[in-house]
C-alpha cells in the first residue's frame, strides 16, 4: 500500500507541469544564426541612427568658378578709398588680395573692387566681387575639406551688407550647406543654413561634403556693403576679408566617414573707407 500511495503522489505532482523540450543540433544552429541576424540589424539601425545625415542638404551651384589671371606684383592686401562732401562715385575696378602656401596647400584670396558710391546724404556703397581659391598639390591622404569666406566690420553701426544672389555663385568641386530649418538670428529668422550664416555670420563656407580626393577647389559672388554715415560727418570704415582652407585625412570607417588631422591656412586682406583729407 505505501508503494501505491508513493506512486499515486508522484502522478499529482507531475499533473499540470510542461514537459521539457530540448533542441536538437539542427534547431540549435537555427536559433543561434537568428540570433545572430538580429544583432546585425540593431548594430546596423544604431550606426545608421549615429551616423545619419538625412535632414543635411547640400546645393551645388550651377555655374563654374574661374580665377582671375592676375599679376602678383601689382597686388596688394590693403585698399583705401574715400568720400568727400559733395558726393562720389569711383569706377575702380581694381584687385587687392592675399595667398598663402605650407605643406603642398594653397590658399588665395581676391576681391575685385568694382565701384565705390558716396552719396551726399551719407549713404553709399561699394560692389565687390569675391574669388576664394585653393590648390593640394600634396600626394597623401590629405585632401581639401572646406573652403571659408568671411568678412568683419566690428562695432561699426553705419555698415551693412546685402543678401547672397544664390544664381551668381559660381563654384568648382565645392557644395553649400542648405539644411533647412527656422534659423533665428539677431536680424530676422531665415529658411536655410545659407543664408543664416551669411545674414548672422557674415560667412559662405563651400565644402567636399564627400571626401574626395579634388586637387583645386573654389567659389566666388558678388557682395555689396553698404554704408550710413551721418551728414556732413562722414566715419571711417575697416573691413576686414578672411579666407580659410580645412585640410585633413577624409577616413570611411565601419559606423560612418570623417575628417581626422584637419588643419587651417588663411589669407586676410583689408579695405579702408575714409573721409576725404586722410585717415
Amino acid at each position: 500500500m505505501n508503494e501505491i500511495n508513493e506512486i499515486n503522489d508522484m502522478i499529482k505532482e507531475s499533473e499540470g507541469k510542461i514537459p521539457k523540450q530540448k533542441l536538437g543540433k539542427r534547431g540549435k544552429i537555427i536559433v543561434t544564426a537568428t540570433l545572430v541576424v538580429v544583432g546585425i540589424l540593431i548594430g546596423s539601425y544604431a550606426a545608421i541612427t549615429l551616423t545619419a545625415q538625412s535632414a543635411e542638404k547640400y546645393w551645388r551651384p550651377e555655374r563654374d568658378f574661374t580665377l582671375p589671371i592676375i599679376d602678383w606684383n601689382w597686388v596688394n592686401s590693403s585698399y583705401i578709398t574715400s568720400r568727400t562732401n559733395t558726393g562720389t562715385e569711383y569706377i575702380l575696378n581694381t584687385t587687392l588680395g592675399n595667398k598663402h602656401q605650407t605643406n603642398g596647400c594653397s590658399i588665395i584670396l581676391l576681391i575685385n573692387i568694382i565701384r565705390y558710391m558716396a552719396h551726399k546724404d551719407g549713404t553709399g556703397y561699394l560692389d565687390l566681387n569675391v574669388y576664394i581659391y585653393s590648390r593640394n598639390e600634396r600626394n597623401d591622404d590629405y585632401q581639401i575639406k572646406s573652403l571659408e569666406f568671411k568678412f568683419d566690420y566690428g562695432n561699426d553701426t553705419n555698415v551693412s551688407y546685402l543678401s547672397l544672389t544664390w544664381s551668381k555663385i559660381a563654384s568648382k568641386n565645392l557644395y553649400f550647406d542648405i539644411t533647412p530649418s527656422k534659423y533665428s538670428g539677431p536680424w530676422g529668422t531665415y529658411n536655410n543654413k545659407l543664408d543664416y550664416e551669411w545674414m548672422n555670420n557674415y560667412r559662405i563656407t563651400g565644402v567636399n561634403k564627400d571626401g574626395k580626393n579634388i586637387k583645386e577647389a573654389g567659389f566666388s559672388f558678388p557682395m555689396r556693403l553698404l554704408f550710413f554715415d551721418k551728414y556732413p560727418y562722414w566715419y571711417n570704415h575697416t573691413i576686414t576679408f578672411t579666407a580659410i582652407l580645412e585640410y585633413g585625412k577624409y577616413v570611411n570607417g565601419l559606423f560612418g566617414s570623417h575628417w581626422e588631422d584637419v588643419h587651417k591656412l588663411s589669407a586676410s586682406a583689408i579695405i579702408y573707407i575714409v573721409p576725404e583729407g586722410g585717415v
